[in-house]
């Protein structure tokens, strides 16, 4: 089914997770999961998320790119073993929700929180205003 819409802004956007230089995505199952987090125990990894803002009237697209740096705490095989049975890692780049029960596996973060999260509200709200959105806040 196709929607028009007319006088209006959308936007999108998508996260990934960078880890050596390889793209962790959604893990397939727990077992996936359960690789990704071991991998990512204790060590540091990037998070890069884009938006999109596309003006319906004029078919104009601005995009944005942010990039935060999380490091993940030692946690030990029985805190990684109880965060799995959550369910929460799987659907989600590189198996944890930082908006979640996963902030638990966080130590630190570098960055913009919104950015580890999946919208980059800051490029975003740029990317808005360039576009002639107004904003009463």
């Amino acid at each position: 089914m196709v929607h028009i819409v007319e006088d209006a802004l959308i936007i999108s956007g998508d996260t990934i997770i960078v880890f050596k230089n390889k793209i962790l995505g959604k893990p397939r199952d727990l077992d996936e999961a359960r690789r990704m987090l071991r991998e990512l125990r204790g060590r540091w990894h990037r998070v890069i998320s884009s938006v999109t803002v596309c003006n319906s009237n004029t078919l104009e697209c601005r995009s944005a790119i942010d990039v935060a740096y999380v490091k993940m705490r030692y946690y030990s095989g029985g805190e990684l073993k109880e965060y799995l049975e959550t369910g929460e890692p799987l659907n989600v780049a590189g198996a944890y929700r930082i908006q979640g029960a996963g902030f638990k596996l966080v130590e630190m973060v570098i960055g913009d929180l919104t950015t580890i999260i999946g919208l980059p509200v800051k490029a975003t709200l740029r990317l808005l205003r360039s576009m002639g959105a107004v904003f009463n806040f």
